[in-house]
C-alpha cells in the first residue's frame, strides 16, 4: 500500500529517471585557481552543478528534534555509506543539506552537506574497515579529491565544514566545477524561496517539461498530469508534518481541474478501505488536513499529516525507495 506521501518521496526521483539523457564527453580543463577549502565553505551551493531539475533542502536540527526525527535518523545511519568508526553522527555533525536532481546521465544528484567533518577520521575508518551498513565502500581519486562510493552513490569530503554527496556521476561534475574554475553559484530564481531557512526548516522543489511527469505516476495522481512546476515548504508544528506550497500548470482551466483531482485524492485516501488497509498494517490515518484552492495558473494547497503514521509509512516504503534509487543509478 503507497499512501500519497511516499508518491511525493518518490516522484523525484521517477520524473528525473524519465527524463533521462545521454551526456556529452568533454574533457575538463584544469584552472589555474582552484577553490580552497575556506572559499568552498563561504559558498558551498557554488559547487553544485547548473541545471537543476528539483532540489531539496532539510534544516537537519530541525527534522532531528521532531516527531519524525527517531526515524528518519535511525534510517540516515542505517543507508549512509560511512563505516560505523568513522565517529560521525548527523544528529550532531550536521546542520544542512542541499540536494539537486539533475538528469545528466540518467537519474543523478549532487548536493552539499554542512556541518562539521573530521577528513582524517573517515579516511581512516575507510582503510581500515570499507565495511558499511548499505555495502562496501570504493574509494576513488578524482579530480585532486578522494570519493567514497557505495553501490554508485556516496560523498567526497571537501573541508571540515562542506561534504559533497550525491551518485558518482553528480560528485564528480562537482568536482570537475572545482577543478576548472567555474565553480560559482549558478541556481535558479526558483530556488530563492525554498533555500530560505527562515521559511521552513524542509522545502523542495522541481520544474517540469510536457512529459516529464510519467504516465505511471499521473494514473495514481492525476493532478501530477501536466505539471510544470511544483514548490512545497514543511515543518514539524503538530500534528507532526505541515506541507503549504503550490503546482504550476499551463492554464488556468487545468489548474482548476487539477485541484479537483487533487481533492479526490484526499476523499480516497481518507475512505473506509484505505482506513481499513492501513489498520490492518497498524498505520493510522496520515491525512489530517488538506486543502486546495486554484488561482489563475497555480493550486494552493495545505496539508496536515500526523507525524506517528508518517514515521510508519518511512519505514515501511525505505528499503523501496533506496532499492529502487540505487538500481535507478545503476543504469
Amino acid at each position: 500500500m503507497w499512501s500519497s506521501l511516499s508518491k511525493w518521496l518518490l516522484l523525484g526521483l521517477i520524473v528525473v529517471h524519465g527524463c533521462a539523457k545521454k551526456e556529452t564527453v568533454i574533457t575538463p580543463a584544469v584552472a589555474q585557481h582552484q577553490l580552497t577549502a575556506a572559499e568552498i565553505d563561504a559558498e558551498p551551493l557554488a559547487v553544485l552543478p547548473s541545471g537543476f531539475m528539483g532540489l531539496l533542502r532539510a534544516e537537519v536540527p530541525a527534522v532531528a528534534s521532531s516527531s519524525l526525527g527517531p526515524t528518519v535518523l535511525a534510517l540516515a545511519n542505517q543507508w549512509a555509506p560511512l563505516p560505523a568508526n568513522s565517529g560521525f553522527k548527523p544528529e550532531r555533525d550536521l546542520d544542512r543539506i542541499v540536494i539537486g536532481l539533475y538528469s545528466m546521465q540518467g537519474a543523478d544528484v549532487a548536493g552539499v552537506a554542512i556541518g562539521r567533518f573530521d577528513p582524517h577520521a573517515i579516511q581512516r575508518a575507510a582503510s581500515s574497515n570499507a565495511h558499511t551498513p548499505s555495502g562496501t565502500l570504493v574509494q576513488s581519486p578524482y579530480a585532486g579529491h578522494l570519493l567514497y562510493t557505495v553501490h554508485n552513490a556516496g560523498f567526497c569530503v571537501l573541508s571540515t565544514k562542506t561534504l559533497l554527496i550525491g551518485n558518482e556521476t553528480g560528485i564528480r561534475r562537482s568536482l570537475d566545477r572545482i577543478r576548472e574554475g567555474r565553480a560559482i553559484r549558478q541556481l535558479p530564481t526558483w530556488t530563492d524561496a525554498l533555500l530560505d531557512a527562515s521559511k521552513a526548516p524542509i522545502a523542495f522543489g522541481a520544474q517540469f517539461k510536457p512529459g516529464d511527469i510519467p504516465d505511471s505516476v499521473a494514473q495514481q495522481a492525476p493532478f501530477l498530469a501536466d505539471l510544470l512546476g511544483l514548490r512545497v515548504l514543511g515543518n514539524f508544528q503538530p500534528p507532526g508534518l505541515n506541507l503549504a506550497g503550490s503546482l504550476g500548470y499551463a492554464t488556468p482551466e487545468r489548474a482548476q481541474q487539477a485541484a479537483g483531482e487533487m481533492l479526490s485524492s484526499r476523499d480516497r485516501l481518507l475512505s473506509m478501505t484505505m482506513s481499513l488497509l492501513m489498520g490492518v498494517m497498524g498505520i493510522g490515518q496520515p491525512l489530517q488536513r488538506l486543502e486546495a484552492t486554484a488561482t489563475d495558473k497555480e493550486v494552493s494547497f495545505v496539508a496536515a499529516l500526523d507525524g506517528g503514521a508518517v514515521s510508519k509509512i518511512l519505514n515501511l516504503a525505505a528499503p523501496v525507495i533506496l532499492s529502487g534509487a540505487a538500481g535507478i543509478s545503476a543504469h
